[in-house]
């Protein structure tokens, strides 16, 4: 990152920089985002000085936008959600958990990064460094590396080390973290309640180790409230919680979480948090999507105008953001050897399938013979006003395996809120059958505020627990804490080619390897 970030700026950065209006200056440190129906105009005039490409976002559009700016774009995705345009699927970051291997978790991310570079992305809104601790957290569930503040900061620097080794820049998130808190931060503001010692030894941890040992580059903060530290101002308002970045050697690039999110918005009007965020110490913001960006710009032009934003911090923080573009742009971007990404891949979903076991048994594979029922419980995941969608359905994919593979058995699916008359219809096609098998989705997404099985399905499963042979969590193994006692459990951790992986275990022709990466307190 010295390399970076020169105390002499190379001359295509201070040309542009001297050529760049004051309003120009303004846009860098507005992110955007791609869909949203001014971004053409909003690039040409020059506010924004970067956007987020929602992961389905071709590269062709992507391209077709970097084309209208005068200064170069910083182009972001999440890379969270199992896919990017026209890429392969590959599992999710607690799948690492799972496997505990440093150099898988690697490859893991090289190859997305990889992947993305190749159809115009340079930043990656990731990885998520939260730990996850708490069973009834609503935003970590697959998305974080591990429970265990040790192993999410071992697993995050070979994370990191992955996504720079390939010229991408992440932005590690959601610092200093949303695992311990059980809200939803999309909804409410989240608040870590722990003492000053217990915070920089856990919650911080991840981030220390991947600044000392990755030199990471980015960090995206959360909107999140740490009384220990400034009981007053959550971020991204709080100069006392960016100050425990400085504070850990961290030197890069720092940006707001999107600032759409209600938890932070209930607190401030954006008018106060756009400047409030780049005079806490952020470098960019993810502006609201609501907000147009002509308005958000004014918020912070305003500042600058009336000298709340000094013009040599601008300065400042437009040289460096310069030098970060001008990296990343000449950074030469590997070739995509997809076949060895496909395996990668799936030797990752496969080593991560983990089984829990009643009374410590091996896990027993399903008896092909048996007349079974198969109840898939699924539900597609809802883009919530232009946020990222967390699930996708895979569920046809999950049937036509499951039919192929236990002939002789019946396949229902049911959504994840069920009625009554669905109900009792379930339980009394499971008394038709001889064993039951229960395949559900877990799912915890935006504005929900949960990450739980719905109460009507805990008490389906309460009334199928006799004949229930096998329970699948497809996604959040948080889930199994809203199970009744059970013969055993497959993890699978959602996404990537998990219905291979998971068919191999039900069928026998492979067992479980994995390790459950988070404590849930029923286990």
């Amino acid at each position: 990152m010295k390399n970076i970030f020169k105390a002499n700026p190379s001359q295509w950065v201070q040309h542009t920089l001297n050529g760049m209006t004051l309003e120009e200056k303004v846009g860098q440190l507005l992110f955007s985002r791609a869909h949203i129906p001014d971004i053409e105009q909003s690039i040409k005039d020059g506010i924004v000085g970067g956007f987020y490409a929602l992961n389905h976002v071709p590269a062709e559009r992507i391209a077709e936008l970097k084309a209208l700016a005068k200064v170069p774009l910083l182009v972001a995705q999440d890379l969270e959600a199992g896919y990017t345009a026209n890429s392969l699927q590959w599992s999710t970051a607690l799948a690492l958990g799972a496997i505990d291997d440093p150099q898988l978790a690697y490859d893991w991310a090289n190859m997305q990064a990889i992947e993305a570079r190749q159809i115009g992305v340079q930043a990656v809104f990731g990885p998520v460094l939260d730990i996850a601790m708490n069973p009834d957290g609503a935003l970590c569930g697959i998305r974080a590396l591990s429970g265990d503040a040790q192993q999410a900061a071992s697993l995050g620097v070979a994370v990191v080390k992955g996504f720079q080794a390939a010229g991408m820049l992440p932005f590690a998130k959601h610092f200093p973290g949303f695992g311990r808190g059980p809200q939803d931060a999309h909804i409410e503001l989240s608040v870590i309640d722990t003492d000053r010692e217990t915070f920089y030894n856990e919650d911080v941890l991840p981030y220390r180790k991947a600044i000392a040992e990755a030199g990471l580059m980015g960090v995206m903060t959360g909107h999140i409230r740490v009384d220990c530290i400034d009981p007053e101002m959550p971020l991204p308002m709080s100069k006392k919680l960016m100050d425990v970045l400085k504070e850990i050697g961290f030197n890069g690039l720092a940006v707001t979480d999107s600032l759409a999110m209600k938890g932070i918005l209930y607190h401030y009007p954006a008018e106060v948090l756009y400047p409030g965020a780049i005079l806490s110490g952020h470098d960019m913001i993810i502006a609201d999507y609501q907000t147009p960006d002509r308005i958000g710009f004014g918020y912070l032009l305003q500042a600058v105008k009336a000298g709340r934003i000094s013009e040599s911090m601008l300065n400042r923080k437009v040289t460096r953001l310069l030098q970060m573009k001008e990296f990343l742009n000449n950074v030469n971007v590997a070739d995509a050897d997809r076949e060895l990404h496909r395996k990668t891949f799936t030797t990752i979903c496969e080593r991560a399938m983990t089984a829990y076991c009643h009374d410590g048994a091996e896990f027993e594979p399903i008896d092909r013979s048996k007349k079974s029922l198969f109840v898939v419980v699924s539900e597609d995941a809802a883009d919530v006003e232009g946020e990222l969608p967390s699930g996708r359905s895979q569920t046809q994919e999950l049937v036509r395996a499951l039919k192929a593979a236990f002939p002789n058995s019946t396949v229902r699916v049911i959504p994840l809120c069920q009625e009554a008359v669905l109900i009792e219809k379930v339980l009394c096609d499971g008394m038709a059958h001889e064993e039951v098998h229960v395949i559900a989705h877990a799912t915890g997404r935006a504005y929900s505020g949960m990450s739980i099985y719905h109460l009507t399905f805990q008490a389906l499963v309460r009334g199928l627990a006799p004949k229930i042979h096998t329970f699948v969590i497809w996604g959040n193994p948080f889930a199994a804490k809203d199970l009744p006692p059970l013969k055993q459990v497959l993890f699978t951790y959602d996404y990537g080619p998990w219905i291979d992986a998971a068919m191999k275990i039900l069928t026998g022709e492979s067992k479980p390897k994995g390790r459950l990466p988070v404590k849930i307190p029923s286990l």
